[in-house]
């Protein structure tokens, strides 16, 4: 116990970097995937086939493999990227493809009938979007954007791979000083723990406070 005392503020100053990836993966993968979704669901056919491609690139393959297209990849084409801003890129594309098909469902769900109300009072195309269909579906949408949440708080630790001092990365370093293996790692499994424990509480409040009143979880009847 002495010892994971000893090592909790080395590792926490880590974790603060893997927050940071998850902070900017998380935030603008909702901004690319929104976009991504209004153009499958309302673009013309081009559009939606590749915001549909993008989607499905970013699904089938796996994170490790993007990360390392980027970083070591990129360089092959002149873009030469720091290890950070390579995995907190990676992260972001690779979410904005998975919240691109929450979106989707959740825009989806929001029923013709009020589109059709919507345009008898005048409002453009634009204006629908904004006022009744996004503000419904963001509400849908917490559920199954939770676990993508979630999820990129866990797959961050892949970044250790290419080099960034998140949690993982420099709890092999102290394990292989110390030879203490299993306990940093036990450490480092508690504060992800932790953390998922957090924020998986927090979208759980957030979904209670936002759901609609009278309709099915997750649905828009």
């Amino acid at each position: 116990m002495d010892y994971i005392i000893s090592i909790l503020p080395e590792l926490l100053l880590a974790f603060t970097v893997t927050l940071q990836l998850w902070g900017i993966a998380v935030g603008l993968g909702i901004v690319f995937g929104l976009l991504l979704a209004l153009g499958q669901v309302y673009g013309n056919k081009p559009i939606s086939m590749a915001c549909i491609a993008y989607s499905e690139f970013f699904r089938g393959t796996p994170l490790l493999v993007q990360l390392f297209l980027v970083y070591f990849g990129l360089p092959s084409i002149g873009i030469d990227l720091p290890s950070f801003p390579a995995a907190a890129l990676t992260l972001t594309l690779n979410s904005s493809g998975y919240q691109a098909q929450y979106f989707r469902g959740a825009i989806q769900t929001v029923r013709g009938e009020q589109i059709v109300a919507a345009e008898s009072l005048g409002m453009s195309k634009l204006q629908i979007i904004r006022k009744v269909i996004i503000p419904q579906a963001v509400r849908v949408v917490i559920a199954p954007w939770s676990n993508e949440c979630i999820g990129i708080l866990k797959f961050a630790s892949l970044s250790f791979t290419i080099g960034v001092e998140e949690l993982l990365g420099v709890s092999k370093m102290i394990g292989y000083r110390t030879f203490k293996i299993f306990p940093t790692f036990f450490a480092a499994a508690m504060i992800y723990l932790a953390a998922v424990t957090l924020v998986s509480a927090l979208l759980d409040y957030a979904e209670a406070r936002l759901s609609i009143p009278g309709l099915k979880k997750g649905q828009l009847e």
